[in-house]
């Protein structure tokens, strides 16, 4: 090998070394970067459970975990940025796809303890998805449009009653002729529940319902769980709650085996 091929080779090597180094050192510093700010957060809003931070894929902004939600915030940490970011080009809602995968896989639920618990249909399909929903609670209306949007799916609501006034409402709804029919009136279209000719149906459904949610470790209102036995909170957004009942069937496929 005469030594130009060998001087050329060397230079090569020197390249890649330097880049990688230098890639290395980018990252290292995007790191640092981003558990400073995640510091700066946790002292200037104390009651704020911030999770991970990293940067975002748009320079100069960092992406913060908030529980379920996202927001993107600059690095002096003073200006919060709320919304997705679209990838127009690939044509993606990256943060949607980032949202799902911050998904929990839920939690098991004794199936024994839902035994007495009072629901009806609102939607026949696969899986059958059990919802406690409150009738005056605004993250339950936003989960059943995107229930209702999926009509692949089944679902049978067990009314809860945690807000305030929601008692009465629950009960007009569950005592109506058609409560699946009212139901999805009410918390699509606002349309509200008149008063039922029977008056004294179904009682102790609402005080049923409230101790099962207790006894499973229902917090708040939605609160999902599978025919499985899997359990999650909260009005997951479509792609999310996909996301989550896919993983639901890829575990059960893998049991199966």
């Amino acid at each position: 090998m005469s030594m130009n091929s060998i001087l050329r080779r060397a230079s090569a090597v020197t390249v890649s070394v330097m880049l990688t180094l230098g890639a290395q050192s980018a990252s290292a510093q995007d790191d640092q970067a981003a558990a400073e700010l995640r510091a700066k957060l946790i002292e200037a809003y104390p009651a704020t459970n911030f999770g991970e931070v990293r940067p975002a894929v748009v320079d100069g902004l960092f992406e913060v975990e908030l529980g379920r939600n996202l927001a993107y915030i600059e690095p002096s940490g003073r200006y919060f940025f709320f919304g997705h970011i679209y990838d127009m080009q690939e044509q993606n809602d990256l943060t949607a796809e980032r949202k799902a995968q911050m998904v929990s896989p839920g939690v098991d639920v004794d199936q024994n303890k839902l035994a007495g618990i009072d629901t009806f249909v609102v939607q026949e399909g696969e899986p059958m998805l059990t919802v406690f929903s409150d009738p005056f609670c605004g993250y339950c209306k936003t989960l059943e449009k995107t229930l209702a949007a999926n009509p692949q799916w089944g679902v049978q609501i067990a009314l809860l009653a945690y807000q305030p006034g929601s008692d009465g409402l629950a009960h007009r709804i569950r005592c109506s002729d058609d409560p699946a029919r009212t139901w999805r009136a009410w918390m699509l279209d606002d349309v509200k529940p008149e008063q039922p000719a029977n008056a004294s149906c179904n009682e102790g459904g609402l005080e049923a319902n409230a101790k099962i949610a207790r006894l499973i470790g229902v917090n708040g209102t939605p609160t999902i769980v599978t025919a499985d036995g899997r359990m999650q909170a909260g009005a997951l957004e479509e792609q999310a709650l996909k996301v989550w009942l896919n993983k639901m069937a890829s575990a059960e496929k893998e049991n199966s085996k």
